[in-house]
């Protein structure tokens, strides 16, 4: 490790000092908060250079150990820092799949460049936030309507943002949300999709189609709830995939719930068809449902609506003024590529 004369002083008094160490762990309040703030945005300190405090345990520097560098260590609030050689101090989140790259390449010798979470961590500690708030979008098919709680939004080859109302969301986009979180998008065909918490989407295909007024859409429930209120298709698909499960429609409303191990789908209105991964495909109607499990599809059976948690009646309606001008600009380009 490269070594400058401010470095040196900075390490000598961490690690053969003991005054200074006691010093070091009774910072006064203020100075840990400044070196929090600064590990944060990514700014070195006065008197650190390539290995200096990353927030440390409790926002203790670093270099209060024996040895700081490519330190794996908690960071301030719900960010974790590296401090590699030679190279400005990189923050990530330590639950997250950056951690497990780091752990693995230390395994085998190796370096990983992390990205910097310039806007923090999710609640979980496991989503790097790397865009900031109303950048990501464009011009796609849906738009997010309302927001409860954390909600983050990934577009396809970029990073995760925090999701803000009106967002259009294209093909390729990945949507999650947090312990409290929810969220209802609109497409521009008139259908209305709503995420409950702890729900992970993957928006696979959302596309026109030539003379149609319906959109040909696939969306990919990879673990939670998901409610659909789907507008009636136009010859063009509408599924929900899960890891065990193909729900198809053609205009209904239906809940699909997924795991990891079983989906469920309850018909609330009109029907859908239940197809497992072996081509066994059931037929629901009105207040029917049916479990999937990688051993294939199951029997429906009947049940109660009025017994069901309607979580989604209480994930935003539609629309604010806001939201009504982009939702008409979105519907009305649409149609304007059907003529």
């Amino acid at each position: 490790m490269a070594i400058t004369p401010s470095t040196e002083r900075f390490l000598t008094y961490g690690k053969d000092s003991k005054s200074m160490r006691g010093m070091l762990v009774f910072v006064p309040v203020i100075a840990v908060l400044f070196f929090a703030s600064s590990a944060f945005a990514g700014i070195c300190p006065p008197g650190a250079s390539d290995c200096f405090l990353c927030g440390g345990i409790g926002g203790i520097p670093c270099a209060a150990s024996d040895s700081c560098s490519g330190a794996y260590v908690e960071g301030v609030g719900n960010v974790a820092c590296e401090c590699p050689q030679d190279e400005e101090c990189q923050c990530h989140c330590p639950y997250s799949e950056y951690g497990a790259l780091k752990e693995q390449a230390g395994a085998i010798g190796e370096t990983v460049c992390l990205p910097r979470c310039t806007y923090g961590c999710s609640a979980d500690m496991s989503i790097c936030i790397t865009e900031a708030p109303g950048t990501v979008g464009g011009n796609g098919l849906a738009m997010i309507n309302a927001i409860q709680g954390e909600v983050l939004v990934r577009m396809a080859g970029g990073g995760w943002a925090r999701a803000t109302e009106g967002t259009r969301i294209a093909e390729g986009a990945m949507i999650r949300t947090g312990k409290d979180g929810k969220v209802s998008l609109l497409l521009d065909d008139g259908s209305k999709i709503f995420m409950e918490e702890e729900t992970t989407l993957d928006v696979n295909l959302l596309k026109p189609r030539p003379a149609k007024t319906t959109l040909d859409v696939i969306l990919v429930l990879i673990e939670g709830a998901l409610f659909s209120d789907v507008t009636k298709r136009d010859s063009t698909k509408f599924e929900v995939d899960t890891g065990v499960s193909v729900t198809g429609v053609k205009g209904t409303q239906f809940l699909t719930t997924y795991d990891g191990t079983t989906a469920e789908t309850k018909v609330f209105d009109g029907e859908v068809d239940v197809a497992d991964r072996y081509g066994n495909t059931v037929v629901l109607e009105n207040n029917q449902k049916v479990a999937v499990t990688s051993g294939g599809v199951g029997v429906p059976s009947e049940f109660d609506p009025s017994q069901e948690d309607k979580w989604w009646e209480s994930s935003g309606g539609c629309c604010s003024g806001a939201i009504l001008m982009a939702l008409l600009a979105g519907a009305t380009a649409f149609a304007g590529s059907k003529r």
